[in-house]
C-alpha cells in the first residue's frame, strides 16, 4: 500500500490504479453515457508537476481519454478523466452477497464528473473556473464543482479495500 502523505493532499490517478484494484477495474471499463450531449463528453486533465496547474483537453471518445492517460500517466504527476455532462457513481464492490460503495482515501470526497476520490477545497477564485467564485463553498480541486451540488454515498470500510476471498 502506497502512504498518501498529508490528507489535504490529493491521491493521484497513478497511486489509486496500482493501490486499488477495485476502482482499476471500474476505471478501465468504458464507461456509458446515458445523457445528450453536444460537444465532446470527455474531458482529460492533467498535472504534469505537483502543485502545477491544470490543463485540460476535451475529446470525442473515453477510449482516446484511456489511451492518453496510458500513454502520459508514468511521465505526468497526476490525471484524470472527466466527463462533462454526465456524473458517475463510485464504484460497487460486492463482498459476498452484500454491495458496497468502494471506500475512499483519508480526506477525499468523490467527484461524480471527475469519477475519482478528490480533495475539496475552499476557494475565492478556481483555477479551471473564470472569474470570482462564491465563498465558503467546497469545491473540486480538480473541476471545481461544487461539493453541495454532488450526491454523497454511504461508503464505509477503509481504503484500500481488502476483501478476503475464502478458497474452497
Amino acid at each position: 500500500m502506497t502512504d498518501i502523505g498529508d490528507y489535504s493532499e490529493q491521491i493521484r490517478l497513478r497511486t489509486l490504479l496500482k493501490d486499488d484494484e477495485y476502482y482499476r477495474k471500474w476505471f478501465t471499463k468504458e464507461p456509458t453515457i446515458k445523457v445528450h450531449h453536444t460537444k465532446p463528453p470527455w474531458r482529460l486533465f492533467v498535472q504534469k508537476e505537483k502543485g502545477g496547474p491544470w490543463y485540460k483537453k476535451d475529446l470525442p471518445t473515453y477510449a482516446k481519454a484511456f489511451a492518453a492517460v496510458k500513454l502520459k500517466l508514468p511521465e505526468y504527476w497526476d490525471m484524470t478523466i472527466h466527463c462533462n455532462p454526465q456524473p458517475f457513481k463510485p464504484p460497487v464492490v460486492r463482498i459476498g452477497k452484500q454491495k458496497v460503495w468502494n471506500p475512499l482515501p483519508p480526506g477525499h470526497l468523490w467527484c461524480a464528473y471527475c469519477r475519482r476520490p478528490t480533495v475539496f477545497k475552499f476557494y475565492r477564485r478556481h483555477p479551471n473556473m473564470r472569474g470570482l467564485v462564491m465563498e465558503g463553498e467546497m469545491r473540486c480541486q480538480i473541476c471545481g464543482v461544487r461539493d453541495k451540488f454532488l450526491p454523497h454515498y454511504p461508503i464505509t470500510g477503509g481504503w484500500p479495500l481488502h476483501v478476503v476471498r475464502s478458497t474452497p
